[in-house]
């Protein structure tokens, strides 16, 4: 049976286990820190303070989500020095008394997502000129390269995105248009569960199948691998995104919450007198 329990407990781990793994250097460089704090894997970068690794993973996995929870995963980031950070929460653990913890720890609502999930089988795919294929490790450097070139990473997670890759559990995927590689995925496992993780693509490559050919070729690694279940996560419909991924065959599952927190929170009558 797949629960969402299992899936946000397995994804902590792992990605907890890739975050520690980083080289020392770029641990180093983006002060590096994680803990398992209130059934939840949190994580730090201290040297970028606002950034998108400041995230908690898992929360509601093994326990329930409430105030004291809330508070030590906030005591983890004060405590690592960052000024933002991000706390991921499934629907199904979501306190009956959020707002209340929300507004009494200054934490606002950030986009919400919807995690999808599919049998592993063969994915129909239409037709595409591309070539896809799994990167090989002496192409790493280019998918990187790609991922910066087309905003799936920034240029200062350069070097965490190359660690990730080195991993026995990460998978990369490439569209060549020629000698050129236009296109990029990226296939994570754990546990049965074979996630994949996001795809990009350069803009005039768009709209030739790219992304719906990734989804079967990471669908027939996933088999190859011994998955059950494919993931995938996608932003709240109506989106092109989830649409997509219904025609592949998936469903949803369930809603994954981002509460956001400010080391300075946002002045809300502020903003409120300012958008009127």
């Amino acid at each position: 049976m797949i629960t969402y329990a299992d899936i946000e407990r397995g994804e902590a781990e792992a990605g907890r286990a890739a975050f520690d793994a980083l080289p020392t250097p770029v641990r180093q460089a983006l002060g590096a820190t994680s803990a398992r704090v209130g059934g939840a894997a949190v994580q730090a970068t201290r040297h970028d303070p606002g950034g998108p690794r400041n995230v908690a993973t898992g929360l509601g996995a093994d326990g329930p989500v409430d105030a004291d929870v809330i508070a030590a995963v906030l005591g983890f980031f004060r405590d690592a020095g960052v000024t933002r950070a991000t706390l991921k929460i499934a629907d199904p653990a979501r306190p009956v008394d959020g707002d209340r913890i929300r507004r009494a720890y200054g934490l606002t609502l950030g986009p919400s997502t919807v995690r999808m999930v599919r049998p592993v089988e063969p994915v129909p795919t239409a037709g595409t000129t591309l070539r896809i294929a799994e990167a090989s490790v002496d192409q790493y450097p280019d998918v990187v390269a790609l991922a910066v070139r087309t905003d799936f990473v920034s240029a200062e997670s350069a070097d965490v995105m190359a660690s990730f890759l080195r991993r026995d559990n990460f998978h990369a995927f490439a569209a060549w248009d020629g000698p050129d590689m236009v296109a990029l995925s990226v296939l994570r496992f754990f546990g049965d569960y074979a996630d994949l993780v996001g795809s990009a693509t350069l803009l005039p490559y768009r709209r030739r199948g790219a992304q719906t050919a990734f989804v079967a070729a990471r669908a027939a690694c996933a088999r190859e691998h011994g998955a059950r279940t494919l993931l995938v996560e996608t932003a709240q419909p109506p989106n092109t995104s989830h649409n997509n991924m219904l025609r592949a065959g998936f469903r949803d599952l369930y809603v994954r919450h981002q509460w956001i927190w400010h080391a300075d929170p946002p002045d809300h009558d502020a903003e409120q007198t300012s958008s009127g």
